[in-house]
């Protein structure tokens, strides 16, 4: 499934983006699943808003959400509710409120002598269609079409050996924006080639 977070209305929601380019609403298309099944129209919207609240709360229940989505979908498309098209949604960075969003800068042998790891601020995320503003004081500006890993569970010291794929709940496309002047004075190495960054347990 290819996940989106949406707003329509003003409203922020998570969805489906299907092969016809179109987008489910999770929340909507959930009430209509619960109204099916008898429920009244209050107590469905107030359990399907409950249940889809945003991608990093469906990331955590992954495992139970999945399914009950993919219900959804089918359910969706045999009745055509709860669907819209690109027009009718603005499209927004897919988790809006990550834990923390972490880079790396070791893709190619000209970065050697940079720091192979940091952090972004949250604010540096924009959406598809975003644009991004670029300050007149940074000269070397660059960007590269990378691959994100979204964390979908709470991990950590985990190694390649472990080969534990529940925590990755998914792929993304994103542009690196890094200003490489900038990034080549402000960062030092450690004698271990990184950045040394605490965190809290």
């Amino acid at each position: 499934m290819r996940m989106v977070t949406f707003i329509r209305n003003g409203v922020e929601r998570i969805g489906i983006f299907t092969e016809e380019d179109l987008v489910i609403d999770l929340t909507e298309g959930h009430s209509l699943v619960l109204l099916s099944e008898g429920n009244n129209l209050e107590r469905a919207e107030e359990i399907s808003q409950k249940t889809f609240m945003d991608m990093k709360s469906f990331l955590s229940k992954s495992e139970t959400l999945i399914p009950l989505a993919k219900t959804i979908v089918s359910y969706v498309k045999e009745t055509k509710r709860a669907t819209y098209s690109l027009n009718e949604v603005k499209l927004i960075t897919p988790i809006p409120n990550p834990g923390k969003i972490i880079v790396m800068g070791s893709a190619y042998r000209t970065t050697e002598n940079l720091a192979t790891h940091g952090l972004k601020p949250l604010t540096a995320l924009v959406g598809p269609d975003d644009p991004i503003i670029i300050s007149k004081n940074h000269k070397q500006v660059a960007y590269e079409n990378e691959l994100g890993v979204v964390i979908g569970k709470r991990c950590k010291n985990l190694s390649m050996e472990d080969e534990d794929w529940s925590y990755i709940g998914g792929y993304t496309i994103y542009n690196d924006v890094t200003d490489i002047g900038f990034q080549r004075d402000a960062y030092e190495l450690d004698e271990e080639g990184e950045v040394k960054r605490n965190e809290k347990d």
